[in-house]
């Protein structure tokens, strides 16, 4: 129940935003690539850890105004992962952010909004060496609290956001699984774990931040925005699993 109005309370948030009138107002979209360094220890199958390279892709949008911020990203990572033994494995991390932040106060030209995330990640770690039969993933759907800080860079600003879940349904393997192999083949499984069989948690379970830095153009036209971001995650049941990302990329964008 507490999660529930905390999620209504999030999207009520997202709808209502774009409602405030303002000075001023501008949207922009656009896509990037990124680099990773991905690491995930899932102790369900081995009590190894797995790191090695990644890229991937994103997409998104993002409304502003002087009072309210809106945004919205999609992103998918694959990256290739490997143990001290050196067996090569695979992880897919897609995700989907819907992100709101109120302006609050200002310390200069710096500004300090404040809101909340409504997100949606997966982490699907294929452990080929190990089981190749079976997938052990991390779905989570998560609401929380979230703050951005900007500051004036000349020609640019420097935006930090930070974000950490608070509640949210969460989705992993069972411990014993009554069925052979997962359905490898098809790509609609590996986009849809954060489904199988979600149970409600809370920070006593999942804990979880997310960093996100970005040297961000202002103003309408194309821009290229390179960014920056950190993201760990862990969860403890049935066992523990925990997830490591270090993302550095651009952004083609282009403002309204």
């Amino acid at each position: 129940m507490q999660f529930r109005w905390s999620l209504l309370l999030g999207l009520s948030l997202l709808v209502m935003a774009p409602s405030v009138r303002a000075e001023r107002a501008s949207h922009d979209i656009g896509g990037g690539l990124h680099l990773t360094v991905t690491q995930v220890r899932d102790d369900l199958l081995v009590p190894l850890r797995f790191a090695g390279p990644g890229v991937g892709i994103s997409f998104g949008h993002a409304f502003e105004s002087d009072v309210f911020r809106l945004e919205s990203r999609f992103r998918v990572t694959a990256s290739a992962l490997f143990d001290r033994y050196g067996t090569t494995n695979a992880v897919l991390l897609p995700s989907l952010d819907l992100g709101a932040h109120r302006h609050v106060t200002s310390f200069g030209d710096t500004r300090l909004a404040v809101g909340a995330l409504l997100s949606l990640r997966e982490t699907v770690f294929y452990p080929i060496a190990w089981d190749d039969a079976h997938a052990y993933w991390l779905g989570v759907i998560s609401l929380g609290p979230s703050a951005r800080l900007t500051t004036p860079m000349g020609a640019r600003q420097l935006a930090l956001e930070l974000s950490i879940p608070a509640f949210g349904l969460v989705s992993r393997p069972p411990r014993h699984r009554l069925y052979k192999v997962d359905d490898l083949v098809d790509v609609g499984f590996w986009f849809s774990r954060f489904a199988a069989d979600p149970k409600p948690t809370s920070m006593h379970e999942l804990q979880a931040v997310r960093l996100h830095g970005t040297w961000q153009g202002r103003g309408e036209g194309f821009r290229i925005d390179p960014f920056a971001e950190l993201d760990v995650e862990t969860f403890s049941e049935p066992a523990r699993m925990v997830h490591f990302s270090i993302l550095l990329g651009a952004e083609a964008r282009f403002g309204l």
